[in-house]
């Protein structure tokens, strides 16, 4: 039955994703439109992969990420220059303005300096860290060595679209990781994980 489930969530995502990517081609209003559409096939993916719900569909009810503790000053999320067409801007003054009580409206096509959260990647030294005031951080660690987990997904989807982002717009990923460094707990992936990861 678990995986009859599973398979039934994959093709109800990868559906939503063919309607995305439809909607993004009609309407190729921007020039970064064939790259957003990689973005948010990315998410879909991500969210069909067997036991994802299990560690992502906690951010809904967590929602830690959405908001900004007291006595710190506004955090402007990030944005790719595809993204800032779309939206604007993103800014959380104490809880992000997308926020319901479900989890984030935008779902599948939300900021990707949001999907990539719990991560964060410094292009100076490129190394990954993660926010350690995130509860999902331990089984993270524990799994992200998998490509079959979720964890394992997410980070190799990241890697994916930072390496174009390190072509395309490189100043998103040196804002991106100043945000990150001012707003988070960062703590390193071990350096010798991430190399047994690259040689996989």
């Amino acid at each position: 039955m678990a995986e009859q489930g599973w398979k039934t969530t994959r093709a109800l995502t990868l559906a939503s994703a063919e309607k995305w990517n439809h909607n993004i081609v009609k309407e190729r209003r921007f020039e970064g439109a064939k790259k957003w559409r990689m973005f948010i096939w990315s998410a879909c993916q991500m969210r069909a992969i067997p036991g994802g719900e299990a560690l992502f569909d906690r951010c809904a009810s967590c929602q830690r990420c959405c908001h900004v503790d007291p006595g710190y000053g506004p955090l402007e999320v990030t944005l790719t220059q595809s993204e800032q067409r779309r939206l604007e801007s993103v800014c959380i003054k104490t809880q992000c303005p997308h926020l319901s009580s479900n989890g984030c409206t935008l779902g599948e096509t939300k900021p990707f300096a949001c999907s990539m959260y719990p991560l964060s990647y410094d292009p100076y030294n490129r190394v990954y860290s993660l926010d350690t005031d995130c509860p999902l951080v331990p089984g993270y660690l524990d799994n992200f060595h998998d490509p079959e987990t979720a964890a394992g997904q997410h980070l190799r989807l990241a890697m994916h679209t930072i390496q174009q982002l390190e072509i395309s717009e490189p100043g998103f990923l040196v804002e991106n990781h100043a945000i990150d460094s001012e707003f988070f707990d960062l703590q390193r992936i071990p350096v010798e994980l991430m190399l047994d990861l690259r040689k996989q």
